[in-house]
C-alpha cells in the first residue's frame, strides 16, 4: 500500500484496511458489479485493487508537482459506476479523506463546499470539464474509463487532528441548516463493523449501493461489503428513478443472482406496490436476506405485515443516526405482526424502537424546556461518544471535552423499560419525497385564503400522508381549496396535502394556539360515511380531486396541471379503493396521454384482474364533495385533437431548412428603435442547456420543442405560449431534439442511453433505442429522412430507422483505442456524406448508408462544437472547431486541411455560416467564444480566411448564433444576428460591422442556442425557463 502523507494515532482502523483484509482473503472473488439494464459487468477483488493503485499513483504523481501542502480531503464528482469504489479506495490508499459531490451540483455549490473544506484535488470523469476548465488537469485511463485529476485554487485547510480522516459529507439539513461534516476512520470504522455482525454479512452476500454518493449510508453500502469479502452492486440514476426497473435489477428471475442486503429508506421502499413487495421483494423466494430502514421513520408495520408473504425469511431492521454522529447510532431487528408497542392509549398509532445504540455511541434524552437529561417520558435526542466524534463546520477536534453529545431535533419517548421510540421532529420538519417541509409552511399556505378561519397540518405516520385540517370561515367546497394550494405562489408540489378535512371547531391550548396533538387525533376519527362508485367515476372523481378541477376537461394530466407527486397521490388513492392498479399507470399520466385514454387503459385492467369493471365497491373514509354532471357521458369524453397541418420548415441551432432567411420588417428607416419584450416563460423544472426546435406549419402554427435537466420534453404553442404536451423521460435531455420530415415525430436523446422518438401531437413516446451510454449528441435526419443517425457516450455512432427504431449500423470510427471518443457534436448531413465530429478529436465523413468511412482527420483536441458547411465555385467545405479555439478547414471530398485560424479561448458554440448575399462565393462565419468574444470571420471566392470584426459581449458565449434579416420601410435588408452570452444577455448584432442595436438581460446562465423566426426569440435558460422574447420597434 502506498505510504500515507500524513501522520495519525496509531492503532486506527481505516476503511480501506478494511478492504486490504478481504482482498488477502477473496483475491478471486467477485467485488463490484455494474448493471444497467442491457449492459453488466464485474470487477474481482484484485482486479478493484489493481484499478484503485492506479489512481493512488496518479494522486500522488499530481501533488509532486505542487508545493502546496495537501488538504485532508480529495473530492470527487462522478456517478456511482463499476470504477467508483477504485476512486475511493485510491483516495484512501493516499492517506487522504473523500469528499463526494454530485455531477447536477451548480458549479457556486461546488466551489462554495470545496473552498471550506480547503480541496485542493478534484477528480472527475467529465470530457467537457476537462477541455473547458483553465485549472491544471492530468488524464489517467482505469480499466476502459478516462478520469481526470484536476488542480483546485481552493484555500488550504490548516487546521490539525490526530484522527485520520475518511471522508466528509454535506448534511441535508434535516437537523437545521446544511453543515459540513469530517468523518474520522474511528467514527466510521466501528459503525461498518457493527452493521455487517449483526446482520451476518459474509462474502456470499450481495450488497446494493442504494445510497448517492452525497449520502453518509453510501460509506456504510460499499464498506460492509468489502468488509465482509461480499460483492456490491452498483447500477445508474435513471434506474433507481424508475421503481420497476430497479425492482428488475435487484430481484431478477434467477434468485441467486439477487441481492441479498438492502439498505433504504422508506419513501424509496413504498415506490412499490403491496402486490410487489409480497411477490418479489418480500416473497419465499426473495433473495433478500436482510434489510434496513434509515433516514426517515419507520414504515408502517401493519404495511410490512402485509407484504410479508409466507415463508419469507428477510430479517428487517431499525436503524437509526444522524450525519453528525456519522453514520448510524442504533439499530433494531423488528419483527412484523409480532412486535407492535403502543406509544399511547389514546392513540390508534404503533412504533418500533430505536434500538440498542452501536459501539462507541451513547443516547441522552434531554427536557425540551430544561435542557436536563431524563430518564422516562418525552424529550430531544442527544446523541453523543467519546471516539466516534465528527467535525462540523469550523470545528477542531483538539477544543473538544468528551463525551461530545449532538443534538438530533427529534422528540423521542422512553418507556419504562429503558426503550426509546421516535415521535416526531422537534421543529415540526418532516420529510416528504426526499424535501424537508415545515408543517406551519403548509397551514401558512391555507391561511392565506380568505375563508380558512383556523388550519392545522399533521403528517400522518401509519399512512405517510399529509393532512390538513381546517375549520372555515364560510362554506367553501373543498377542490376550491386544493386548487389554491396547486396555484399560490407561496406553495410548491410536494406542499400539496394529500388530504383536507373540514373542522367545526380547532382545537386549542390554554394559551390560545392550535392543539397539534388532540387535532392529529381528531383527524383519525374522521370517518365519513361509505360511497360506491364505478371504476370509471372514481377515476374522474380522484383525477378531479387531485387537479382541483371543478369539471372534467380534456387534455392531459400534465396540461391539467398535474406533476410526478400529484400522480403519486392519485396512484396511492386508487390503490387503496381497488387494491391494484397497472403497473405502468404512472407513465401514462406523466406522458401527456389523454384522460380517457387512461381511464379506458385502467378499466380494461380492473375488469380482466377482477371481471368486476361495471360492479359497485365500497371503500371508508370518502370526505369530497365533487359533483362531476352527467357520469354517463363520458363514454363520449372528448379524445384530443388531431393535427393533419404540414410541417413546412424548421429552426436549431443557427440554422434553418429553408432556403430564405427569417426575415423582421420595421417601419422605421433606422434600427436603433428595437428593443426586447418578454412574451412568455414556460417552466420544465431544472436547467435547459438544450436548443429549441422550432416547427413551422403551413397553417401558421409554431410549435417549439425543447427538453430540460429534469427529463421532461415540452411541445409549446410557439405565439401564446401553451404547453400542448409534456413527456417526461427517465433521465436529464441535454440533447436539442430532431424532427421527421413529415413533421408528425421527433426524434431526441437522454442521459438513460436511449434514442427517443415522440409523436409531436400527443407527445406520447412511439419507439425508443437503447445504446450503452447517456445520448447527448443531436439527431439528424439522413437518407432523405428515412434514417436517424446520432452518436453516444458509448464512444458508437448509430443510425436507426426512422420509422421503426431499428438498427441499420453502428460503428466506432477509430483506427486505435487512443482515438476512441464519446460524440457531442451534432452529425453534419450532406447529402449521402454525414460530417462526424467526436471528444475523441476526430472529423470523419462516412457513408450515410453502410457507415462505412470516406476519410478521417485527427486533430489536436476533442471538438465539442458542431460543425458547419459553404460552398464555394472551388468545391464544399467543412469547418470544424477544436475546443481550445483552432478552427479547421477541410475539403469534403478528401479531408484535406485547407487553412486553420485561431481564436482567443475556448470554443463549445455550434459554428454558423452565412452566405453573403451581396457576393458569390463569399460568406461569413460566426464564432462564439469562451474569451467573451463574438467574431466574425470572412472567406473570400478563394477561399482564404481573414477576420472581418469581433465584439465582446462580457461574458462566455457558449451558444451558436442565429442569423435573421432586418428589413426596414425604405427596403434596405440588414443581415443581424441573436446571440446569448452565460450572463443572460441577448444581444441583436448587426453583421455588417458588429454594432450591437439592442439587448435583453434575463440574470441567468444562458448555454442554449436561441432560434428565431419572424419577430420571435425563443431560447432555454438556466433559471429551468424556456423564454420567448418578441422584437419591437
Amino acid at each position: 500500500m502506498t505510504s500515507c502523507l500524513f501522520s495519525f494515532t496509531a492503532g486506527e482502523e481505516t476503511l480501506d484496511e478494511l478492504f486490504s483484509k478481504s482482498l488477502h482473503l477473496h483475491q478471486d472473488r467477485i467485488a463490484v458489479i455494474e448493471n444497467n439494464g442491457l449492459t453488466k459487468c464485474s470487477l474481482t477483488y484484485k482486479e478493484l485493487w489493481d484499478a484503485s493503485c492506479i489512481v493512488s499513483e496518479a494522486i500522488a504523481n499530481f501533488l509532486k508537482s505542487s508545493s502546496q501542502r495537501p488538504s485532508q480531503f480529495v473530492a470527487v464528482c462522478m456517478d456511482q459506476c463499476l470504477i467508483y469504489p477504485a476512486v475511493l479506495l485510491g483516495i484512501l490508499n493516499q492517506g487522504f479523506g473523500f469528499a463526494c459531490c454530485d455531477p447536477s451540483w451548480t458549479s457556486e455549490k461546488q466551489i462554495q463546499y470545496l473552498g471550506k473544506l480547503g480541496t485542493s484535488l478534484l477528480v472527475h470523469k467529465s470530457e467537457e470539464r476537462f477541455s473547458s476548465s483553465g485549472n491544471q488537469q492530468c488524464r489517467v485511463q482505469v480499466r476502459d474509463t478516462f478520469m481526470y485529476f484536476e488542480r483546485l485554487n481552493s484555500g488550504n485547510d490548516s487546521r490539525k487532528c490526530p484522527h485520520q480522516m475518511a471522508y466528509a459529507v454535506l448534511t441535508s439539513g434535516s437537523t437545521g441548516q446544511p453543515k459540513i461534516v469530517r468523518v474520522p476512520h474511528s467514527s466510521i470504522v466501528p459503525n461498518i463493523m457493527d452493521i455487517m455482525d449483526m446482520c451476518n454479512v459474509t462474502s456470499t452476500d450481495l450488497v446494493f449501493l442504494s445510497s448517492p454518493s452525497t449520502f453518509d449510508p453510501s460509506v456504510v453500502d460499499v464498506f460492509v461489503a468489502f468488509a465482509a469479502g461480499a460483492s456490491l452492486l452498483v447500477t445508474s440514476k435513471s434506474i433507481k428513478a424508475s421503481a420497476g426497473r430497479l425492482l428488475e435489477i435487484l430481484f431478477p428471475c434467477d434468485a441467486s443472482q439477487g441481492v441479498s442486503v438492502l439498505q433504504m429508506t422508506p419513501s424509496v421502499f413504498n415506490r412499490w406496490s403491496e402486490k410487489e413487495l409480497q411477490e418479489v421483494v418480500l416473497s419465499s423466494k426473495s433473495s433478500l436476506r436482510v434489510l434496513l430502514f434509515g433516514g426517515e421513520p419507520f414504515p408502517s408495520e401493519s404495511k410490512l405485515t402485509r407484504c410479508k408473504g409466507i415463508g419469507n425469511n428477510t430479517h428487517i431492521y431499525n436503524i437509526y443516526g444522524i450525519t453528525e454522529v456519522s453514520a448510524w447510532a442504533s439499530i433494531h431487528q423488528v419483527i412484523p405482526s409480532k412486535e407492535a408497542h403502543i406509544l399511547d392509549p389514546t392513540e390508534d398509532k404503533t412504533s418500533v424502537p430505536l434500538g440498542k445504540p452501536l459501539s462507541e455511541t451513547l443516547f441522552e434524552v434531554r427536557d425540551v424546556l430544561t435542557g436536563l437529561a431524563i430518564d422516562s417520558g418525552c424529550g430531544e435526542m442527544f446523541i453523543g461518544s467519546s471516539k466516534r466524534i465528527c467535525e462540523i463546520d469550523d470545528e477542531n477536534c483538539l477544543d473538544y471535552s468528551y463525551p461530545v453529545y449532538r443534538g438530533t431535533g427529534d422528540i423521542v419517548q422512553v418507556h419504562s423499560n429503558k426503550k426509546m421510540y421516535y415521535l416526531g421532529r422537534k421543529d415540526n420538519h418532516i420529510k416528504r419525497w426526499g424535501h424537508r417541509i415545515n408543517l406551519e409552511n403548509v397551514e401558512h399556505i391555507a391561511l392565506n385564503h380568505a375563508s380558512v378561519k383556523y388550519a392545522c397540518s399533521v403528517w400522518d405516520e401509519e399512512r405517510h400522508k399529509l393532512l390538513l385540517m381546517v375549520c372555515l370561515r364560510e362554506p367553501l367546497p373543498i377542490l376550491t381549496l386544493r386548487r389554491h394550494f396547486l396555484t399560490s405562489e407561496l406553495s410548491q408540489s410536494f406542499l400539496v396535502p394529500d388530504e383536507i378535512i373540514p373542522v367545526e371547531e380547532m382545537p386549542l391550548t390554554v394559551h390560545g394556539k392550535v392543539n397539534r396533538q388532540s387535532a392529529a387525533l381528531a383527524s383519525t376519527n374522521q370517518k365519513p360515511p361509505a360511497s360506491k362508485l364505478l371504476v370509471k367515476e372514481l377515476f374522474t372523481k380522484l383525477w378531479c380531486e387531485v387537479l382541483g378541477l371543478q369539471s372534467l376537461e380534456g387534455g392531459s394530466f400534465l396540461l391539467a396541471g398535474g406533476n410526478s407527486l400529484l400522480a403519486v397521490i392519485l396512484m396511492t388513492e386508487l390503490e387503496e379503493y381497488l387494491g391494484e392498479i397497472p403497473k405502468d399507470l404512472g407513465d401514462l399520466l406523466l406522458s401527456g396521454n389523454s384522460f380517457s385514454f387512461i381511464c379506458e387503459h385502467l378499466c380494461q385492467f380492473h375488469h380482466t384482474n377482477t371481471k368486476t369493471c361495471n360492479q359497485p365497491f365500497e371503500k371508508e373514509g370518502d370526505e369530497t364533495t365533487l359533483k362531476v354532471d352527467e357520469m354517463a357521458e363520458l363514454e363520449d369524453t372528448k379524445q384530443e385533437p388531431q393535427y393533419a397541418d404540414e410541417l413546412e420548415s424548421f429552426s436549431l441551432r443557427g440554422t434553418s431548412s429553408s432556403e430564405s432567411m427569417s426575415v423582421f420588417d420595421i417601419p422605421q428607416s433606422v434600427l436603433r428603435t428595437i428593443q426586447l419584450d418578454l412574451v412568455w416563460k414556460v417552466d420544465l423544472n431544472k436547467c435547459i442547456d438544450a436548443s429549441p426546435l422550432c416547427l413551422i406549419y403551413r397553417s401558421g402554427h409554431i410549435g417549439v420543442v425543447v427538453g430540460s435537466h429534469s427529463g421532461k420534453l415540452t411541445y409549446v404553442d410557439g405565439k401564446e405560449g401553451d404547453v400542448r404536451w409534456m413527456v417526461t423521460l427517465p433521465d436529464r435531455i441535454e440533447s436539442s431534439a430532431c424532427p421527421s420530415v413529415c413533421g408528425q415525430f421527433i426524434f431526441v436523446g437522454c442521459y438513460d442511453g436511449a434514442l427517443y422518438c415522440i409523436n409531436s401531437v400527443s407527445g406520447k413516446i412511439n419507439w425508443s433505442f437503447k445504446t450503452g451510454g447517456e445520448v447527448k449528441c443531436p439527431p439528424a435526419l439522413c437518407n432523405g429522412g428515412s434514417s436517424v443517425l446520432f452518436g453516444s457516450y458509448d464512444k458508437l455512432v448509430y443510425c436507426v430507422n426512422a420509422q421503426q427504431g431499428l438498427l441499420e449500423w453502428y460503428a466506432s470510427l477509430a483506427s486505435s483505442a487512443d482515438c476512441k471518443g464519446n460524440w457531442l457534436a451534432a452529425p453534419l448531413i450532406l447529402g449521402k456524406i454525414a460530417i462526424l465530429c467526436n471528444l475523441g478529436k476526430l472529423v470523419s465523413a462516412v457513408h450515410t448508408m453502410d457507415g462505412k468511412v470516406i476519410w478521417s482527420t485527427s486533430l489536436s483536441n476533442p471538438v465539442f462544437s458542431t460543425p458547419s458547411h459553404f460552398s464555394t465555385s472551388l468545391g464544399d467545405y467543412v469547418v470544424a472547431a477544436e475546443v481550445k479555439g483552432t478552427l479547421h478547414c477541410l475539403n469534403v471530398a478528401t479531408g484535406e486541411v485547407v487553412w486553420t485560424w485561431k481564436a482567443g479561448g475556448f470554443i463549445f458554440a455550434p459554428l454558423v455560416i452565412v452566405p453573403d448575399f451581396s457576393c458569390t462565393d463569399t460568406h461569413y462565419i460566426l464564432v462564439g467564444c469562451y474569451d467573451f468574444c463574438l467574431y466574425c470571420l470572412f472567406i473570400n471566392p478563394q477561399n482564404e480566411i481573414s477576420l472581418k470584426w469581433k465584439i465582446s459581449l462580457g461574458a462566455r458565449i457558449g451558444a451558436a448564433p442565429f442569423p435573421f434579416n432586418i428589413r426596414t420601410c425604405d427596403g434596405v435588408n440588414n443581415l443581424c444576428a441573436t446571440v446569448c452570452n452565460s450572463a443572460g444577455e441577448v444581444f441583436i448584432v448587426n453583421l455588417n460591422d458588429g454594432g450591437i442595436h439592442c439587448y435583453h438581460n434575463i440574470d441567468s446562465e444562458v448555454f442554449s442556442s436561441p432560434v428565431v423566426y419572424n419577430d420571435k426569440i425563443y431560447f432555454g435558460c438556466r433559471d429551468n425557463s424556456m423564454y420567448c422574447l418578441r422584437m419591437q420597434s
